[in-house]
């Protein structure tokens, strides 16, 4: 029965469906006439289209009189972005220009067009061209974008290789181009551009908009000076002062917040303090208060000039003031880096802690930053790697900068082969980027290579042992070592692990490979700093000899002030190029031209540094470790004929007090580790009146004089520790 009836349901409909279908010439001039119809349907929805976007345009520069004065700041790289004027009520206003099909349609049906307005498309001679016409990526009103030819079109038709130089270029051919278009379209012209070719073309935007009459009025003039203020500060501040001066005192126009901003953000790029002051002053007058935005360039500025405790007191100011000043995360990093930079990373955690708290983004800098400040604090290295690993877990990107503060941790946690795997990967990896050309890490990761021999200790326990996410990380590195990734790679010992037992001896040896090659192959990477840290390295894993030996060859002393005498034996200078090349006449050998080029390098005299303060605590340090007090009074008795050379003559008093005053707590630490309590004694007695010594410094030394019974020591010690605890409340008051 289902069959029969589906059957006789299929008849039924061939005979309508017959009945229905006209003959193949009547449907095919249906289908001719319906295809012109919709033709001419087309061009009226575009003729439709064209006139409702004039009129939308003309509706959004009405409205843009009215609310001109609301901006909206979007800042650069300097400070959040630096101030660049966006206009957002204008921006979402209603003031866009594009519309949809079904819009279209609504609209055109209002009533609000005229017969005259379809003239073009009812005129059958009117012609549509085979070749759609160029558009540009970004929509552009209308009254500019008629101005531009195919060529300036099709130099931003793409978003990815646009090129606004050639628009510009050819509004500039007639300045006064835009006299038809209001500030506002002028505003969306610059807005368009991408902020990196904006500041190519703002000299030329400046004389269209001026020949055009179109700076009349304050917010144009932000566009332009926000624009110039991405520039150089050396270039863009004599523009900036003038493009001020015309806007307020030539044309009488009132700046507002925006402006003041980035005066504000100019004048702080400068270090311009006086000038910060004077822009501060204004927002008063305006019965403004200052923003996020000017809060951010002031810190910058504090940032800049390297005024810790000032930056500090103006980030402090931004968190408690309001919530429309509350610090960004990008804010937040700078401060951390601050905080790293003076030593104070414990400050740096703390508000790593708030950003916790109040969800503001982590930024990868912030994380680095605090890795960094954690590697130079034992007891912070397990948070350090937790900073490594969190930023691994938000997917930031492995970066050079990742790598060596890896290496910096690595070093203070005493993970002497993590160390040299990172190290050795750095090297490989620069090498075959620059096409096989050897080229070593940075120097800091050199000293922190170094360090990580200083460090290293067979009793200590890395984080690579406690945790296995870095026990993971370590893995790899170790994995990718490859000593012979060039015929000239650094010399390090063909073993993963150097750390087993009884391997001191080992470890001083490549060390000191290390230093040889670096200087050898890449003498301009090693400063004092690499050399202070080499002599660490000696001070831990040789001996006096030994010491003295690399010394004497890679440092001198440089001719001292008045009562410098040159008969003592711990004056090395640094030999004239005359003796050098009449020592080198005396040792020249016959078969010299036969040498190999290592050979040669080795017969070069090696680079030497003038002895430092920073050199004589490595020193100092040498002589504790050795227990040689002998070669610790050498070297008071050298420091005090450096104190005469210009070097340190030219430091101010205060940093010249500093560096005794650690000089001489590096000597009393000698002197107590070898036993010496009488010449502690004196050594504090006799700087009591220019060292403030407290208790914290002299508490060796107290429990030493109990142990020999120096009782009379021990009461004389208390009076010097209150006469400093004395002398601290004073300056406190």
């Amino acid at each position: 029965m289902v069959f029969a009836r589906t059957h006789n349901n299929r008849k039924r409909s061939n005979k309508v469906n017959t009945v229905l279908r006209p003959k193949n010439d009547n449907f095919k001039a249906v289908e001719k006439e319906l295809g012109l119809k919709l033709g001419n349907l087309t061009k009226l929805t575009q003729q439709v289209q064209g006139i409702i976007k004039k009129q939308k345009e003309q509706e959004a520069t009405k409205k843009a009189k009215k609310v001109w004065n609301v901006n909206e700041i979007d800042y650069d790289n300097g400070v959040e972005e630096d101030a660049d004027a966006i206009f957002k009520a204008l921006s979402n206003s209603g003031t866009s220009t594009s519309s949809s099909g079904p819009n279209l349609l609504k609209e055109a049906s209002s009533g609000n067009l005229q017969v005259d307005d379809l003239t073009d498309w009812a005129n059958p001679d009117t012609t549509m061209s085979i070749f759609p016409k160029v558009h540009s990526y970004v929509e552009l009103p209308t009254s500019i974008a008629d101005q531009l030819d195919d060529a300036a079109l099709q130099s931003i038709a793409s978003k990815e290789t646009a090129n606004w130089i050639p628009v510009i270029d050819k509004l500039y051919e007639d300045p006064s181009c835009l006299q038809n278009s209001s500030s506002y379209e002028a505003h969306v012209l610059l807005r368009s551009i991408p902020k990196v070719q904006r500041p190519a073309v703002i000299s030329k935007f400046y004389e269209i908009a001026k020949e055009s009459g179109l700076l009349d009025n304050s917010y144009l003039y932000n566009d332009i000076l926000s624009c110039y203020n991405k520039m150089d500060i050396r270039r863009s501040k004599p523009i900036i002062e003038k493009l001020y001066k015309e806007m307020t005192v030539e044309k009488g126009l009132k700046p507002d917040i925006f402006t003041i901003g980035v005066m504000v953000n100019m004048y702080g790029k400068d270090r311009n303090v006086n000038g910060v002051r004077v822009f501060l002053r204004k927002i008063e007058e305006l019965g403004e208060h200052p923003n996020s935005a000017i809060y951010t360039s002031i810190l910058q500025m504090y940032i800049r000039m390297n005024e810790y405790e000032s930056a500090k007191e103006i980030f402090d100011t931004m968190k408690f003031l309001s919530l429309e000043t509350e610090p960004t995360s990008r804010t937040f990093s700078s401060m951390i880096l601050l905080d790293t930079l003076h030593d104070n990373v414990e400050h740096g955690i703390d508000l790593y802690d708030e950003m916790k708290t109040k969800n503001v983004k982590i930024e990868a800098q912030a994380l680095l930053a605090l890795a960094k400040g954690c590697s130079t604090r034992r007891n912070l290295i397990h948070q350090g790697w937790s900073f490594i690993l969190e930023y691994y877990s938000l997917g930031y990107p492995a970066s050079y900068k990742l790598m060596e503060i890896m290496l910096a941790l690595s070093a203070r946690d005493s993970d002497l082969n993590f160390a040299r795997g990172l190290y050795l990967n750095i090297f490989e990896t620069n090498t075959k980027a620059n096409h096989g050309i050897l080229t070593p890490p940075r120097a800091a990761s050199l000293k922190y290579l170094l360090n990580a021999y200083y460090y290293f200790q067979e009793s200590m326990v890395p984080n690579s042992v406690t945790d296995t996410r870095v026990r993971a990380i370590k893995a790899s590195s170790l994995e990718l070592m490859n000593f012979n990734f060039s015929d000239k790679a650094p010399p390090m010992l063909p073993v993963r692990d150097l750390s087993f037992a009884d391997n001191k001896a080992a470890i001083f040896e490549e060390a000191r490979a290390l230093f040889n090659y670096h200087m050898l192959m890449f003498p301009d990477m090693v400063s004092e700093q690499i050399m202070e840290a080499y002599l660490f390295v000696l001070a831990v894993h040789s001996d006096t000899k030994t010491f003295l030996e690399a010394w004497e060859k890679y440092t001198y002393l440089e001719n001292g002030g008045d009562g410098a005498s040159n008969d003592e034996t711990v004056t090395v200078e640094e030999p004239k190029e005359e003796e050098k090349a009449k020592e080198n006449e005396f040792t020249k050998k016959d078969d010299d031209n036969e040498k190999l080029p290592v050979e040669k390098e080795l017969d070069k005299p090696p680079k030497r540094f003038p002895r430092s303060d920073r050199l004589y605590n490595a020193c100092m340090h040498a002589a504790r470790n050795y227990k040689d007090v002998k070669f610790a009074q050498k070297i008071w008795i050298e420091r005090g004929k450096y104190r005469k050379t210009p070097a340190f003559q030219k430091l101010d008093a205060y940093t010249q007090d500093q560096l005794d005053f650690r000089f001489a707590r590096a000597m009393l630490s000698c002197l107590v580790e070898t036993g010496n309590a009488v010449d502690a004694y004196q050594l504090v007695l006799s700087s009591q009146n220019r060292f403030v010594w407290t208790y914290y410094h002299l508490k060796s030394l107290f429990s030493l004089c109990e142990r020999m019974g120096f009782v009379t020591f021990k009461t004389e010690l208390e009076k010097v520790v209150n006469r400093g605890a004395r002398f601290i409340r004073r300056s406190q008051r």
